[in-house]
């Protein structure tokens, strides 16, 4: 196992989510990713939750190395570091995400995992905001995900972890999710 596949096998604590992809990763929820093919040259990882959640998005997915580009931290978001994430802190890791989201779409070659994932399209209840498609009942989509790495940036010398699902066509209350967490 290689140093940059061995910074991936840990374990991860999600501290918050957007309302897109709340449903999916449940802030304070954690999992750790396990290398599912640990002879290969080539790594492929999957997801293994601490909690199993009651509808597992992640069951049989398979994550992939993509892209060769590396960005600092602070080349995205202009910060040094983030402290320990707390109620004091929310608008840290909030203003991070917002920076993050739009420097990923501009950039698609910055080093990631990528993957599908199964998920409902919105939470069950979830309305529609007024002008589209009406309510339905969520259905299960096949959704790309990647997730992002930078180590020791969060206050402790912990790697940040930023997941995002892009915009789905299929299902208007689906949209370009965030979610963000560190190493534990």
């Amino acid at each position: 196992m290689t140093a940059a596949t061995n910074s991936w096998t840990r374990n991860w604590t999600i501290v918050s989510a957007d309302l897109d992809l709340a449903h999916v990763m449940l802030p304070l929820s954690s999992f750790r990713l396990e290398n599912a093919s640990p002879d290969s040259t080539s790594p492929v990882f999957r997801v293994l939750h601490n909690n199993p959640p009651a509808l597992d998005c992640f069951a049989e997915s398979r994550l992939t190395p993509a892209g060769d580009g590396q960005p600092t931290f602070y080349e995205i978001t202009g910060k040094e570091q983030l402290p320990l994430y707390t109620h004091a802190t929310v608008g840290e890791y909030i203003d991070v995400l917002e920076s993050m989201g739009p420097y990923m779409m501009r950039n698609p070659g910055v080093h990631r995992l990528e993957g599908v994932i199964k998920i409902p399209c919105h939470a069950h209840g979830g309305k529609c905001a007024p002008g589209e498609q009406g309510w339905h009942v969520p259905s299960t989509i096949q959704t790309a995900v990647h997730l992002y790495q930078f180590g020791g940036v969060v206050e402790g010398g912990r790697s940040l972890l930023v997941v995002r699902a892009p915009l789905s066509e299929h299902c208007p209350m689906n949209g370009d999710g965030t979610v963000i967490g560190y190493s534990t």
